[in-house]
Order: C-alpha cells, then structure tokens, then sequence
C-alpha cells in the first residue's frame, strides 16, 4: 500500500463519535490511539491504527513502524512495509496502515516506534572529493548538532561550455547505522565512461533528519514555504541505450539530465522537473511524460541542482524537454468532503462513495479520498484509500474507496481528504 499522506481538509463523522483508547505510541508528543492486527490466510499480518496529534503545530511527514510480539511478549516480526503521513493538522488524527509478510509466529500485539518533521540536515560537508577516470569518491562530515538519518549525494559532471554531460546520484539510507554529529563516511558516484569531455564536475550532499520523543521542530517555513524563489532551467540533454533482454524483448532506456538553479530570493523547498519524452513505434509518434524531484530538499537562493530522469520507452526516441518546473510543495486548501454513503461492489467488498469538491483557488495534484472504518468500540479495523487524483478549481467529482476486511456494512467510518499544491513555471500560482 502506498504511504498515506494526510493532509486533512475536513473530516466526516457518521453516526459516533470516537473516544480515545489509552495512548500505545512511544512519544510524549504523538500517540497511536489504537490499533487492530489481522492475519490472512498466508500468514501475512496487516496492523491497521490511527494516531493523534494533540500538539497546536501541524506535524510534517510522520514516519510509523512497528514490531509485532505474541502473547509470551517473544519478538516475532518487523514491518515490511511501514507508513509514512505527509500532514496531522493540531489535534487531529490520521489512520495507517502496516504489513508483515511471512511471519513466523502468531502476533499478538505491537510496539510502534515514531518519528516526524522530516527535514533537511543542515551542516553536511563534502571535506574531501577526487575523481579518477570516470568515478569520484570522497567524504562527507555531519558538522550539525542532529542525527542524520539518510542522506543523497548527487554529482554532475560539466563539459567546457559549463553544460552538464553526465550526471549520477546515490543515495544513502542509514537507519541502521545514522550519522551521528562529528561522524563521517565515504561516498562513490560513477559518471558515464563513454563520454570524454567532461572538463570539471561538483559534487553535493543533502541529508534528511527527523524529530523523536519529545522534540518538536518549527518547520512552519517548510510546511508552508515564503513565495519568491523561483526555479530556472540551466542546461539539459538527452542519452539513450539500446537493450536486447536474453528472451529476446527489447526496449530504448532514456536518461534525461540536466540542472536548475534557484534565481529567486527566498528557499525553495521540494522541486521536480516535469519532461515529455517522444518516441515512435509501429503506431506512429507517441510521447510520455515523467516527473522526478530534483534530489535536493532545500534549495537556497543562487543554489544549483543537477537532475536525472530514467525511463523506458517502447519504440525508437525521437526527441525530449522539459516543459515545467515545479516548487513549494503545500498542503492543499479547499478539498471538502459534501456528503457519503455505503454501497456494496459487485466484488464483494463495501465502498465509500464519497462526494468531493474543490473549493480552493488552485489547481489541487496527488489528491486521495482516505477512509478510516471502526467496529462498535471505536478501534481501527480497516484503512482504505484511493489512487492519486487531480481537482481543477471548482470541480466536484464523486469517487469511491474500497474498504478492506470488512464483512459487514454495519461500520462506523470516517472520511478524509488531502491533496497538494505546487508553485509551477506554468502556472502564476
């Protein structure tokens, strides 16, 4: 299941209001108000839950993993696949859910580790770099006073008209072994050795912290970010390989690269670059379009990035741009939620028809109806959610939620929406 980003817009209650049960999480600030375990007939688990925010800040990007235990409190598996909630406003709640793939034990209940307010490290420094051939090694020093939890080091390499001609990036996630404050580690990026021309080549490092137990960052700049930075498109260039696969399929890999630069005056926070790839095949010309964020969180005024965006095609390439820029990503304003009921599908499994509207002032992107069921207790059974979706301004449209594991259409259900904003070089935002 794809991570839940909550960004709550309104909720709708039908027909209970849900009482807290005690607190199970192991923060001072966010708490799992309760949680359900369920296992299919394949042995996998699934723990569905909710958690609450009882701070007055909106909390940002909430990590949530868990280790189940049976009943003699004997460690029997960790998530394969944890939860990640993008928004919880003040004091509300936003359900999750986590998956345990062949689990060897019977769980009986779960220990939830959290953590949130992802942000950019700041104080990384590269003390060390060279390049011999076509590869570059160096070492990267954590100077600030936080862990770092993983980090992305992105290199570029120019031709002699300051042109990126190759671009590489690694990233690395280091939950198991963080990197503490005054601690260091290698790095290595390999540039593309077919090409010769490369004259110079910069190297940067971008990392990413997380608030735990009882810290509480002001990313009030990060959430909602200043306007004036605006991002520029300085070079870009297209390669493409050919490759025969052993069962005789064959297919074009298109690497599109280049850099953009930060000409505003304020930061920039979560940039991508939108581009449209052309090809033909035996149908004639067709095109695709991919989007990729730009590997650095936080880009500050005069900042440079470079990018990288793979795909695959299905015929011969043809042609490539980039045809828009985007920024400030933002918790959307104006999703409402007008009025849903319960319908039974035809596959056997109930939804939630949910009549939604735009009632904000711009175009909403990443849009998801989320839907939280209870049994008579007030105890998360099920999280259902749909696909990403986009809103033009005033449009209503009405869109149904699967809900999994539920049997009976006597359920308590809550209803939420969120969606995304973004500043674009499309757009006058």
């Amino acid at each position: 299941m794809k991570a839940l980003m909550i960004a709550v817009a309104v909720v709708l209650l039908i027909s209970l209001s849900i009482s807290n049960v005690s607190a199970i999480g192991n923060s001072s600030l966010l708490n799992v108000e309760s949680y359900n375990i369920s296992v299919d007939a394949d042995g996998d688990y699934t723990v569905v839950g909710e958690v609450f925010n009882p701070t007055n800040t909106t909390i940002y990007r909430l990590s949530i993993s868990g280790k189940l235990y049976d009943n003699n409190n004997t460690f029997v598996a960790i998530d394969t696949r944890r939860a990640c909630i993008q928004y919880i406003g003040p004091n509300q709640t936003a359900p999750f859910e986590l998956r345990y793939w062949r689990v060897k034990g019977t769980a009986e209940t779960c220990e939830f580790s959290l953590k949130w307010n992802m942000h950019e490290a700041k104080d990384l420094e590269i003390v060390d770099s060279i390049i011999k051939g076509n590869e570059v090694r160096g070492i990267i020093k954590n100077n600030g006073n936080e862990t770092v939890d993983s980090m992305t080091v992105i290199g570029a390499g120019y031709n002699k008209w300051g042109e990126v001609e190759d671009y590489d990036v690694d990233n690395y996630f280091s939950d198991a072994l963080p990197l503490e404050p005054g601690e260091t580690t290698g790095f290595f990026l390999r540039f593309d050795e077919h090409y010769f021309d490369l004259t110079s080549y910069g190297v940067q490092v971008s990392g990413l912290a997380w608030d735990r137990e009882n810290e509480l960052t002001n990313l009030s700049s990060y959430i909602q970010p200043k306007p004036g930075g605006r991002l520029a498109l300085l070079s870009k260039r297209a390669t493409y390989d050919y490759d025969i696969s052993s069962s005789g399929w064959s297919s074009w890999t298109a690497h599109a690269k280049g850099e953009v630069k930060n000409i505003g005056n304020e930061d920039i926070f979560c940039a991508k670059v939108v581009a449209t790839l052309y090809y033909e095949d035996d149908y004639g010309s067709l095109s695709f379009v991919r989007e990729e964020y730009v590997p650095i969180i936080c880009l500050a005024p005069g900042q440079k990035s470079a990018f990288y965006i793979y795909s695959i095609l299905g015929g011969t390439p043809t042609d490539y741009e980039v045809n828009e820029l985007k920024w400030n990503k933002r918790k959307a304003e104006g999703l409402v939620v007008r009025d849903s009921h319960i319908e039974f599908s035809p596959k056997g499994s109930y939804l939630v028809m949910t009549n939604v509207s735009n009632k904000g002032a711009k175009y909403v992107e990443n849009a998801k109806v989320v839907v939280t069921a209870y049994n008579a207790e007030g105890v998360v059974v099920s999280v259902g959610e749909t696909a990403d979706m986009s809103f033009f301004k005033s449009e209503v449209r009405t869109v149904a939620t699967r809900v999994p594991r539920v049997h009976t259409a006597d359920f308590i259900y809550k209803v939420q929406v969120e969606g995304e904003t973004w500043e674009s070089s499309l757009r006058d935002e």
